[in-house]
């Protein structure tokens, strides 16, 4: 079976948000366009670990926390995996740990605004009020070649821009070198 079958599989066998949870966001502006395209977000009791990767509950020992879910497709809109975001913490994870990004599908889709730039959201929240245009960081380490890749990007605010600055400005490589030839060069 292919992972993307697995993913696929796992997906559909997950409930969906409750009805508590659609009423919030519709208070909270969020359109049902948004909401339901391309799949209405699900929701599981799930445990987070480090390195931005999640068990689902039933996998797992430890403390579960209730999540929305969605399902994270790559450039051509393909399953690649499955993303959890925890809003009271608002913190975000991967199944497998394919995901970079949540929106990925966006990276390379045409732009209509004058910057003609990739919107990045800091939280699901604000990509569902945005229509899901643009993209939501779910792993930072991996998100940052490909949100240099996809340039010019744009943020809702000038704090969380520095930010996104600093997650895409490449760091040099580490050098370890024997210290004679150090000298030598020097």
């Amino acid at each position: 079976m292919l992972l993307s079958d697995e993913i696929e599989q796992r997906w559909h066998r997950l409930p969906p948000i409750s009805i508590a949870w659609i009423k919030r966001l519709k208070e909270l502006g969020v359109s049902v366009d948004a909401l339901c395209e391309p799949e209405l977000p699900a929701q599981a009791n799930v445990v987070m670990h480090d390195g931005f990767v999640f068990d689902f509950a039933d996998e797992a020992d430890e403390q579960p926390v209730d999540a929305m879910i969605f399902l994270a497709r790559d450039e051509l809109g393909d399953p690649i995996d499955i993303v959890v975001w925890e809003p009271k913490l608002n913190r975000m994870a991967s199944w497998y740990g394919r995901a970079a990004l949540l929106g990925e599908e966006e990276l390379f889709a045409p732009r209509l605004d004058a910057e003609r730039a990739l919107r990045i959201h800091e939280t699901p929240l604000q990509w569902l009020l945005a229509g899901r245009q643009g993209v939501v960081i779910v792993d930072p380490r991996r998100a940052a070649q490909c949100l240099r890749d996809a340039e010019p990007l744009k943020t809702h605010s000038t704090a969380f821009g520095r930010r996104i600055l600093t997650l895409t400005t490449p760091r040099p490589p580490r050098v370890f070198a024997p210290s004679v030839e150090i000298r030598a060069v020097a």
